[in-house]
């Protein structure tokens, strides 16, 4: 009997051709001019022989093309300090809430706050039980109940700097901060967080860190944490003054 393997050794010869033409396309460097030339026939090509050394030039591509973008400049503590220092005074309505360790509840109260510059700042509880605290430079003044109390943080310079985290933010003193904090700035122009690490280890023994955060130069919290674990959150609403 006589076996015809002419079929055969074409059909052989076919397959092995095809294989090194696929070869070849995979090893073919990608053209972008002519895929954009001719996108569907490239495509089809590059999808035959598709290796991940490709996908990676690809990939590096578009990463060249997005760092060709021009990009938007970065929103800085020295734009943040400028915005807030241009506020020379305002007011504010607040709640805030202490976190206590001791209690299974938050304790809430709630008042307004004034403040003009450079140095003076007033808090006035309304709820749940009056009480007035007057900064005024260096001296601190505390009502309630008809007993007043007036302490001069110049002999207290821990307890001035943590003051002065509030007074040096709202008058945008980015050097005073400086003085005792770490300054760290994430956000934009309308949405900004600014945290203060104390730099000094006696501030740091009365606070951890300090949480201001806001937009479009209004302040509109600020969160304290204790060394001794409790903290404060104030949330603030500025009062438009008519």
């Amino acid at each position: 009997m006589i076996v015809s393997v002419k079929p055969a050794i074409v059909s052989f010869s076919r397959r092995r051709e095809s294989s090194i033409q696929s070869s070849r396309i995979a090893d073919k460097t990608f053209d972008f001019d002519d895929f954009f030339k001719h996108p569907s026939k490239t495509w089809i090509h590059a999808s035959v022989g598709m290796t991940g050394r490709w996908l990676k030039r690809i990939i590096a591509c578009l990463l060249l093309a997005a760092l060709a973008i021009p990009a938007l400049a970065a929103f800085d503590v020295s734009q943040l300090m400028s915005e807030l220092a241009k506020h020379k005074g305002g007011k504010a309505k607040f709640v805030e809430k202490k976190y206590i360790s001791l209690l299974d509840k938050p304790v809430i109260s709630s008042g307004e706050m004034s403040y003009s510059a450079p140095d003076r700042l007033e808090k006035r509880t309304l709820t749940p039980k009056v009480e007035t605290l007057l900064l005024d430079k260096d001296l601190l003044s505390i009502e309630r109940e008809k007993q007043k109390l007036t302490i001069n943080l110049s002999n207290q310079p821990e307890a001035l700097a943590f003051i002065d985290s509030i007074r040096g933010t709202l008058t945008g003193n980015r050097a005073a901060l400086e003085k005792n904090y770490l300054l760290s700035l994430t956000g934009t122009q309308d949405k900004w967080v600014l945290t203060l690490l104390p730099s000094e280890q006696k501030i740091a023994a009365l606070v951890l860190r300090i949480v201001v955060s806001g937009g479009k130069g209004q302040i509109r919290s600020i969160e304290y944490l204790q060394a001794d674990g409790d903290r404060s959150v104030m949330s603030l609403e500025p009062i438009e003054l008519k």
